[in-house]
């Protein structure tokens, strides 16, 4: 098995084609509709006047393939000029994709095969990273995992900034591996440009920086000469990113409220005006990045285990993690962890630069209370299919009962996922009693994104339902889908067919309490698991 490649071709087919067929069923997911018209603005007019926070790489990226649509530049939309709405990315992106005449599903599909193509390279350096580690058995097994993961496969197929950083995460950490088994000058300019890219492609990727920094004190003889260097590469990396710009570090309009509520966990209330102050007047190169840090911490509407809250519990993401991640795949890493601690502290090494990324971005969604959503978590899981790697080559499955009940739990993680299939998004293990009890215990990203109004559109169809009541929680826009509906508000009973997003049943990102009264009757359907839909007979 030295020459697998027929056999990693055809996992990452079958990865390709389950994203592809799930992809195409789905509408476009709340800040889908916001960030890939952004993205093109971007492209073309190389300004961050749309989603500023985000830093420009995965801009790049999703806007490239949208040039070859021969689409409407981003200065002739209303949106664009109009100064009331200066730089609001949804009210933006809904002008440039469903109502200006464009193939809004099209340009959609277009942008999400980035994030396919990115998810397939991924996988490969899954397999690499794992083979390198293990060996070529273990290196399959690792992207077994993968290929059939639903949670990967679930924002493989979306226009958002996730997959790129789980991408450009894995590879960076995957290098300075490298770079610490074979030390030279290439291994440390590519160790530092794949960190500046990392840092390009989302805010999240701050924490592998104290990663990095702690695993060159612990692995590296002569810490001085690698960081140093990787320090200078990456700052270039940033800059050149950012087009040299240098200039305040908070722009006048850039002091919003999300920015006082940032400075107020660390000054007290009466010194943010002049702490914002000084941040203006302070010149940096590449500020937007500075700027977005300080801007992306708001706390957000969160329904999170029967309760909603502003913000989210410290372990929030940790309860997110276990109840959306496959039983089976807790088996799986209960039992690398097992064949890991058997090893000699020697032995142990190379791990680090597996779980100390994981350690990273779980302390980090502690320290960052903004909402539960396993998207932030989802970094980890392909640090946690390399690791788990190492268990085909363990003593005990040499062992015939062991390698059944490999087997059997392999069986059941891939029935499980496929089970899922193609809701993945909406996707939650036996200990939440599956998808269709999810929105119990988390909404939002986790469930109802705003990706079914495809079904919902298939359901009135079949039923001939004339209109509908609707309540959805999303972006998207019904009327692209000639989905003939009266929007309910909040407090609003009403009787015939309803449409309600479960994010809205909850009462997150709504008036609270707004469609309680909806509680009381059993939904007719369940669309996607993430849309209830009700026919109730007038009173």
């Amino acid at each position: 098995m030295k020459h697998p490649f027929w056999v990693i071709v055809l996992l990452l087919g079958i990865f390709f084609v389950q994203v592809n067929l799930s992809m195409r069923q789905k509408s476009a997911t709340f800040d889908e509709v916001s960030y890939l018209p952004a993205s093109y603005a971007y492209l073309v007019t190389g300004r961050l006047k749309m989603e500023p926070i985000q830093p420009p790489l995965s801009k790049v990226l999703y806007g490239m393939p949208l040039l070859l649509l021969n689409l409407k530049g981003p200065w002739e939309f209303a949106s664009w000029r109009d100064p009331v709405v200066y730089g609001d990315p949804y009210i933006f992106g809904k002008e440039f994709l469903y109502h200006s005449g464009q193939d809004a599903d099209k340009i959609l599909l277009f942008g999400r095969l980035v994030s396919v193509l990115l998810a397939v390279i991924l996988g490969w350096f899954v397999y690499v990273w794992s083979r390198d580690l293990y060996g070529a058995g273990p290196g399959l097994f690792s992207l077994f995992l993968y290929v059939f993961s639903v949670n990967i496969i679930a924002h493989s197929g979306l226009a958002t900034t996730d997959i790129v950083l789980c991408c450009f995460a894995l590879i960076t950490m995957y290098y300075f591996w490298l770079l610490h088994k074979r030390p030279c000058g290439h291994g440390i300019l590519l160790s530092g440009a794949l960190l500046g890219l990392s840092l390009l492609t989302k805010l999240s990727a701050v924490i592998l920086i104290p990663v990095l920094f702690v695993l060159s004190f612990v692995k590296f003889k002569h810490k001085l000469a690698v960081i140093l260097p990787i320090a200078l590469i990456t700052f270039f990396t940033i800059w050149l990113g950012y087009g040299f710009e240098f200039g305040p570090a908070l722009q006048p309009e850039e002091t919003h409220p999300s920015a006082v509520k940032f400075l107020l966990n660390y000054f007290p209330p009466g010194r943010v005006p002049a702490v914002i102050n000084l941040l203006e007047k302070t010149r940096l190169p590449f500020p937007s990045f500075f700027a977005g840090i300080v801007t992306f911490w708001p706390k957000r509407d969160t329904f999170f285990m029967g309760r909603n809250l502003l913000g989210a519990p410290w372990y929030g993401h940790i309860w997110a993690f276990l109840l959306k991640t496959p039983a089976s795949l807790f088996v799986l890493i209960l039992v690398s962890v097992l064949v890991f601690l058997r090893k000699s502290k020697i032995q142990r090494g190379d791990e680090k630069f597996l779980l100390y990324p994981v350690i990273g971005f779980f302390i980090m969604t502690m320290l960052r209370p903004i909402s539960v959503q396993l998207r932030y978590l989802l970094p980890v899981y392909p640090f946690l299919f390399v690791f788990a790697g190492q268990v085909i080559n363990s003593r005990p499955v040499r062992r015939l009962p062991v390698k059944l009940g490999l087997i059997l739990i392999c069986l059941w993680y891939v029935v499980s996922g496929l089970a899922a299939y193609p809701h993945y998004l909406a996707y939650f293990n036996e200990f939440a009693g599956g998808p269709a009890n999810g929105y119990k215990y988390l909404v939002d990203s986790n469930l109802d994104w705003g990706q079914d109004l495809k079904l919902l559109k298939e359901y009135v169809t079949d039923n001939k339902i004339e209109k509908i009541n609707l309540a959805y929680f999303g972006t998207a826009q019904p009327d692209y889908y000639k989905i003939k509906y009266k929007k309910l508000e909040p407090f609003q009973e009403s009787s015939g067919w309803i449409g309600l997003s479960a994010t809205f049943l909850q009462g997150a990102h709504t008036a609270k309490g707004g469609f309680d009264w909806l509680k009381k009757y059993e939904p007719v359907a369940n669309l996607g698991h993430s849309i209830f839909i009700y026919n109730i007979k007038e009173t």
